[in-house]
């Protein structure tokens, strides 16, 4: 049995609100928090049902980085170039750019996939309006291993402009409620991830 613990406990509600009603997309406003998008966790799959998903099915390791992130400038040379963003050729990574570089342990796996899986709209029925930001600089990834020692594939994170992206298009962080990007923030920081979750350049 899986008890594992993540940041929302079992059947709460992360922010309290008393009342729920439907929101049009006119009435939408990207700056107000609506509390039926608020995130709860409902423990739906047990720990094995959670490993049995892509990307995490086959992983033989799992790790967390940061790295810098920002745009190329003119004038600036290959090896500039590389201590920037996420650089990945052939499933090797390039250390070139990684500030930080963390490796999950079993219980931190349990805890990220619960956070993925097992967190959920508080109003499951009401599709929420998703909106994005005009800007994107991640500086953090979780890279998935295969037993060759290669990556397949990796999620990024942008904290600072909410969005992520991967490298399949087949990873995700869920169910987009209003919490999940704090709480794999929050992750983050406790596996000793500090540049893109609390500082940056």
């Amino acid at each position: 049995m899986d008890h594992t613990q993540v940041s929302v406990k079992a059947d709460t509600v992360i922010s309290q609100h008393s009342k729920i009603r439907r929101i049009s997309s006119k009435e939408f406003d990207p700056f107000k928090r609506y509390p039926a998008y608020d995130c709860v966790f409902k423990n739906k799959l047990t720990l094995k049902q959670r490993l049995k998903k892509y990307p995490f099915l086959g992983a033989t390791k799992i790790v967390v980085v940061s790295y810098r992130s920002a745009g190329e400038k003119n004038g600036e040379s290959a090896n500039q170039r590389l201590k920037k963003n996420l650089h990945i050729t052939d499933g090797i990574l390039n250390n070139t750019s990684i500030i930080e570089l963390k490796i999950l342990s079993a219980k931190q796996i349990s805890e990220l996939t619960n956070i993925i899986y097992n967190t959920d709209y508080r109003n499951h029925h009401q599709k929420p309006v998703l909106t994005s930001f005009n800007c994107y600089e991640p500086r953090n990834a979780i890279l998935f291993y295969q037993e060759d020692g290669k990556i397949y594939d990796y999620l990024e994170i942008c904290f600072e402009c909410h969005g992520t992206s991967s490298l399949s298009d087949r990873i995700t962080i869920g169910t987009d409620c209003n919490q999940k990007l704090g709480l794999l923030q929050n992750f983050l920081i406790s596996v000793g991830i500090k540049y893109g979750t609390t500082k940056t350049d």
